[in-house]
């Protein structure tokens, strides 16, 4: 399946009718949704972060406004953004759609709007039904346009189909990761795997384009959705595990847990829209760096603290406060020669192979030869120049072309 060629004259009118339909009916409901919310709580946020604002004497209001309605309205801003900057590219069409029916059903407004007039309860699962199948084809289609592989366009309505057999797969993932009381451990068992193969099934596609098929530019797309895909994976396996009984958290602080989700989550459809609109694509690649460079150094820094802590107690006459402060003294000296030695073993391991600067000039070359678009002469430009010299900035300049008398 190509999804990449531009929309022109019926089909593009019907894209748009389509596309502004969904959103409309989406953002409606959400709407509704967050005014039943703001009345009655718990039918958009389990006991466990309702304990956590009361403790912190945050109002219900408050809460709604500054952790759903506002991401929702940055959200729909971004959607937005896309559908006016490349309103005929399908990709973006559906990439915008994807965003904000995704969200709408993070923020469980629409399952709120569902629960306070039972006869939203179709057009409801309509929506969450086409925003899952269309996160499912975007990841097979996703930087290109192209499905990667030929047949994996086809699980998108494979897998709204199953998930519209499981009348309870909405609710299940909108008490997510609280189990409702009414659901029996084999029933919470399944609906969780079901998700969780879809989810891998989509890691493995793009495994399998970034590895065998894709571009360096399709590669530097994939990178901004593939970072906050990992750290919304890993606070979301976070939040999970700790979820679970045997850890003996209470409401209070599993609240606080699931709360931490809300700014993680904003980061995929950021990422989302740089990819696509391809914004400042070589930026990616320092970001991941320093990332790892100072996440690898935060975790290896608490690791000496906890250590120094513990020998100073256990081997000398050090304790209470002093044990502490001669702690902070010997971190705070290992820091910077750290930080130096993680950053050069971190850069060297993610710009080794951009050393060879007669490959970059071969393969810039070949990009000349088969390229028509002069965005895509520039853009390959850029990351030539990027990957040999890495400057802190670069620009190019294309000359209009002169009329002839």
């Amino acid at each position: 399946m190509v999804f990449h060629q531009q929309l022109t004259g019926r089909a593009l009118l019907v894209a748009r009718v389509g596309w502004l339909l969904v959103v409309v009916s989406t953002l409606a409901l959400t709407v509704f949704g967050f005014a039943v919310g703001i009345s009655s709580p718990t039918r958009m946020a389990p006991e466990s972060i309702l304990a956590a604002l009361n403790q912190a004497k945050v109002s219900n209001t408050v809460a709604v406004v500054v952790g759903l309605i506002l991401p929702l309205v940055l959200v729909a801003a971004i959607g937005a953004t896309m559908f006016w900057k490349r309103p005929t590219d399908p990709m973006v069409l559906l990439t915008s759609l994807t965003v904000i029916t995704v969200m709408a059903a993070f923020t469980k407004s629409t399952f709120a709007a569902m629960s306070t007039v039972p006869e939203l309860e179709g057009l409801v699962r309509a929506v969450f039904f086409l925003g899952f199948g269309s996160m499912v084809l975007l990841f097979a289609l996703f930087p290109s346009g192209r499905s990667v592989p030929a047949w994996a366009w086809m699980a998108a309505p494979v897998a709204a189909i199953t998930a519209a057999a499981l009348p309870e797969f909405p609710r299940a993932l909108a008490m997510f990761p609280d189990r409702p009381a009414d659901f029996d451990q084999t029933s919470w068992t399944f609906h969780l795997m079901f998700l969780f193969v879809v989810l891998t099934m989509m890691v493995i596609w793009q495994v399998y384009r970034y590895r065998k098929v894709s571009t360096h530019i399709e590669r530097l797309q994939a990178k901004w959705v593939i970072l906050p895909l990992a750290v919304s994976f890993a606070q979301l396996t976070m939040v999970f595990v700790l979820a679970q009984p045997v850890f003996g958290l209470g409401d209070v602080a599993r609240g606080w847990v699931q709360l931490s989700l809300v700014p993680v989550t904003l980061l995929f459809p950021v990422g989302l829209a740089a990819a696509i609109l391809r914004y400042r694509l070589y930026d990616i690649e320092r970001i991941v760096s320093r990332t790892v460079s100072y996440g690898s150094l935060t975790v290896l820094l608490f690791c000496v603290y906890a250590a120094l802590i513990f020998l100073l107690r256990q081997l000398t006459p050090m304790q209470g406060d002093l044990a502490v402060a001669a702690s902070t003294l010997g971190v705070a000296a290992l820091a910077n020669p750290m930080r130096r030695r993680i950053q050069r073993a971190v850069e060297h391991r993610f710009y080794r192979t951009h050393a060879d600067a007669s490959q970059t000039l071969t393969e810039f070359t070949e990009t000349l030869r088969i390229a028509t678009d002069l965005r895509a002469v520039a853009t390959e430009l850029q990351g030539a120049v990027t990957r040999t010299f890495r400057p802190e900035r670069l620009s190019v300049w294309v000359r209009a072309a002169q009329k002839r008398p």
